[in-house]
């Protein structure tokens, strides 16, 4: 990248605003406490997780990815996440744990049933009532 990919023109009455350096890094998502931690030079993603009470069971450990600083998005390209160890974790990252798409738990399958059988119940009734 050359530095003229950064020129930015300003024109009167423009304003700039630079936010102060962040000295953390962010973990969200399926953790057991989503926190920020003291940027630590050497630490990776998985040591932040870990600084965090380490994964919830209905996480997708597998679809691990870090928001750097600058907004740009750092997936892994190999399929496991914990096999690249070249991802660099910089101040202001934040480490994203996503929810497994497939996890229900046993509560939520009970309510979608529960719900779906009052619902078919009451349509049942309504067209009795016809």
């Amino acid at each position: 990248m050359s530095s003229d990919e950064f020129d930015i023109q300003l024109e009167n009455g423009d304003m700039l605003f630079v936010p102060p350096k962040q000295d953390s890094v962010n973990v969200v998502g399926q953790v057991q406490v989503a926190t920020s931690h003291i940027f630590r030079a050497g630490l990776s993603a998985q040591d932040y997780i870990d600084l965090s009470g380490g994964i919830q069971r209905q996480a997708d450990d597998e679809r691990i990815y870090v928001i750097k600083a600058n907004g740009a998005v750092e997936i892994p390209s190999a399929g496991n996440w914990f096999s690249e160890g070249n991802l660099e974790i910089l101040p202001g990252d934040t480490v994203v744990v996503p929810l497994d798409s497939a996890y229900m738990s046993n509560l939520s399958l009970w309510s979608s049933v529960t719900r779906i059988v009052y619902q078919g119940a009451v349509a049942l009734a309504a067209i009795s009532k016809l």
